[in-house]
């Protein structure tokens, strides 16, 4: 099991540091191999040549769900990364009630 409680993040030791990683590297390891699936989907080339057909591109959707997609992912990290300090885990971010 690993040791990732409030009373084991406070202690800080090196071995606690290290199941934070492990934890980490589980869920986006988890994730990554999710998005693996993604090569067994069936084909949809019959809608995708529709869509060239027709002149549908969109970059500007794209780029924006790229970007949202990044500032979700920092956001999860840094509310993750201010509830183990005492200093900042008061923050709304943080689930905190508030400084």
């Amino acid at each position: 099991q690993l040791k990732v409680t409030k009373a084991d993040i406070e202690t800080d030791t090196a071995e606690v540091r290290n199941h934070a990683a492990y934890s980490y590297l589980v869920v986006y390891g988890t994730t990554v191999l999710a998005c693996c699936w993604v090569v067994i989907l069936p084909p949809q080339k019959a809608a995708v040549k529709e869509m060239l057909q027709h002149g549908a591109k969109y970059p500007i959707t794209g780029a924006l769900i790229l970007i949202l997609t990044f500032v979700i992912l920092c956001l999860s990290v840094t509310s993750i990364m201010m509830t183990m300090f005492e200093s900042t885990s008061c923050y709304l971010l943080a689930g905190g009630q508030g400084c």
